[in-house]
């Protein structure tokens, strides 16, 4: 596990949120003309990224979707370090 990850931020957990509630729905997958791009949503910029299709723009919010849960899981893995040790004093 990495241990180098920064902590979601408050935008970040509400963008998560809304797509943990909503599945691909709310994704912040728009169209541009002919091209798709990643929306700013809830406070957090997308990429500066035009993409050919649909599929790439999902497959990139997809990736950040990856690297929250990465972020998230060692969020949880800390805090559950930090009961234990408490819970061992």
């Amino acid at each position: 596990m990495q241990h180098d990850l920064l902590p979601l931020n408050a935008n970040e957990r509400e963008l998560f949120a809304h797509v943990t509630m909503f599945g691909s729905a709310g994704y912040p997958v728009q169209k541009l003309g002919r091209r798709w791009i990643v929306a700013d949503a809830f406070g957090v910029k997308g990429p500066p990224t035009v993409f050919r299709t649909k599929r790439e723009a999902t497959e990139q919010f997809e990736r950040w979707l990856d690297q929250a849960r990465a972020r998230l899981a060692e969020e949880r893995y800390h805090e559950a370090l930090k009961l234990q040790a408490d819970a061992g004093r």
